[in-house]
């Protein structure tokens, strides 16, 4: 073995020796570069500045869009609705299997066309009304739920026709997963388009108590978070803290009072459009006057204990504040929480997948919900 080694180290570089007695020299792999350290977590102060920096841009580019007018606001939620339904029927897209359907991908747009039409198409042809033939109002007025399912039944059958025995299972789920679609992003908030305006308070109120609550939730987090409880809210958001949740909801009540008394005193918030653009302002009515809670509840008095009858005097539209705040901070979240399902299950299966898009959802499902309730 001696005599071995020492030949080895004799053996000039290339030899056949040397070849032949370091068989491991050849099957070693080629040097790898050195992996580069990774990027150090940005602290706490920075993503604290870059939080309130885009929530301050998104704050006053919403102002902005109230300030546009009412037509401009339902403009802006028809656009919302649309790009979260691109995003989110792209989150299960295969263009492997797209390629030998064609066709397909065009019958989700079909299908949204088709809900718009029949949330949306009485509220533009009587917008409208002057600027369009009399038989296009007439076909989108009279007998508008018959036109509605027509076209239903005409996407259905293309659907059944479209399949393919090789992707029919990949069909099947997506026709499933924009059915689902449309019932969340367009379904849910098309209330919204007829309370604008009745008021744009009624927009501005529940939209302000999801920001409200989105951000008391993230700031009492970082102050108290997990020094009382010391688990997270739920699994699928690890970050989101008891402590968070329960001072976002005192918050927010808090928020729903002052915010309510404030808008109600500004006409360009209370009153309907019809109104101002009638009469350039309306009178305060019933649901911004201050009145009793037995009036406000249209029970009898004695229904209701004799501190509150005597010295509680709110206006009707601040006790709706407190119930939508309460939504917003009890049920809403829970649409972020499903948007974060969606983003896990996404990355789990590969499929595409933006932080881009769950930011949008992030923010938009929580209002959907709300504007669900809202109108009800």
């Amino acid at each position: 073995m001696e005599l071995r080694k020492r030949a080895t180290k004799g053996a000039p570089e290339g030899s056949d020796e040397s070849t032949k007695t370091s068989p491991k020299s050849d099957a070693s792999p080629t040097a790898q570069p050195a992996a580069q350290p990774a990027a150090p977590p940005k602290s706490k102060f920075s993503t604290f500045m870059t939080r309130t920096i885009v929530g301050l841009i998104m704050i006053f580019a919403f102002f902005g869009i109230l300030s546009a007018g009412h037509a401009v606001v339902c403009c802006f939620v028809v656009l919302l609705q649309v790009f979260t339904f691109r995003e989110m029927i792209n989150i299960r897209f295969r263009e492997a299997k797209e390629k030998k359907l064609w066709g397909f991908r065009s019958l989700h747009w079909y299908f949204l066309f088709v809900t718009f039409f029949w949330v949306y198409g009485q509220q533009v042809a009587h917008y409208f009304h002057n600027h369009i033939p009399a038989w296009i109002y007439d076909i989108v007025i009279h007998r508008h739920n018959w036109h509605s399912f027509v076209l239903y039944v005409v996407g259905f059958m293309g659907v059944v026709f479209s399949f393919r025995k090789q992707t029919v299972k990949y069909q099947i789920g997506q026709v499933t997963w924009t059915i689902m679609t449309i019932l969340l992003v367009v379904i849910q908030p098309h209330f919204v388009t007829r309370n604008v305006y009745q008021g744009l308070i009624w927009l501005m109120l529940p939209h302000s108590m999801i920001i409200c609550n989105d951000i008391m939730a993230y700031f009492v987090g970082i102050a108290i978070g997990r020094k009382f409880v010391d688990r997270p809210l739920t699994r699928l958001s690890p970050n989101k803290t008891w402590e968070g949740f329960v001072g976002a909801l005192i918050l927010t009540l808090i928020y729903a009072i002052i915010a309510a008394e404030i808008l109600s005193n500004l006409e360009y918030f209370r009153c309907s459009k019809a109104e101002l653009d009638n009469h350039g302002g309306c009178a305060p009515g019933f649901m911004f006057t201050p009145t009793t809670i037995p009036k406000i509840l249209n029970v009898d008095p004695s229904w209701i204990p004799e501190f509150i009858n005597s010295r509680v005097i709110i206006k009707p539209v601040q006790l709706h504040a407190l119930v939508f705040s309460l939504f917003a901070s009890l049920v809403a979240p829970f649409g972020g929480f499903l948007a974060s399902a969606i983003k896990r299950a996404c990355i789990h299966e590969m499929i595409n997948f933006s932080p881009r898009q769950n930011t949008r959802k992030r923010f938009l499902d929580p209002g959907f919900i709300l504007r669900c309730c809202q109108g009800l």
